[in-house]
């Protein structure tokens, strides 16, 4: 039997560093990958993250083997199926190597002592905001940017 191939990886996902792409990264290193590992008869020493401005660009970096792995959402309990994810998956040539269940959970912040009545504006990403629209929507006077 030959020794473990030791290997550096590399995943791609969508997001700044911090954000749940980001973050369902790191689970899918810490749960998945030494299963593949195993299977491929490999030993990854480490994981290269790679931040991408969006899901396109994730594929392509998987489809042109520039990452070894790409983390797509593929639904939110809150907002439904993820369909461009699935168009992606469905027009390229990538397995689904796993798939994984990952708590989210949003914070509305501000400066100490600020109360939830003196907030007049509410920007961040355009999913977060779908992901909050029951709650934003039931307060007064707040506007909504992504």
């Amino acid at each position: 039997m030959s020794a473990n191939k030791s290997t550096v990886k590399k995943l791609a996902f969508q997001g700044a560093p911090g954000c749940f792409g980001h973050l369902a990264g790191h689970l899918f290193c810490k749960l998945k990958v030494p299963e593949l590992d195993k299977l491929r008869g490999e030993s990854t020493t480490d994981i290269k993250y790679t931040p991408c401005q969006s899901y396109d660009e994730v594929v392509k970096a998987v489809v042109t083997d520039a990452v070894d792995y790409g983390i797509l959402p593929l639904e939110n309990s809150s907002v439904g199926m993820a369909v461009r994810s699935y168009e992606l998956l469905s027009n390229n040539q990538i397995a689904l190597l796993a798939d994984l269940f990952m708590p989210t959970r949003h914070c509305l912040i501000g400066l100490p002592d600020t109360k939830i009545e003196n907030i007049n504006r509410v920007i961040s990403h355009p999913m977060a905001l779908k992901q909050c629209r029951l709650y934003l929507s039931r307060q007064e006077n707040i506007e909504v940017r992504p």
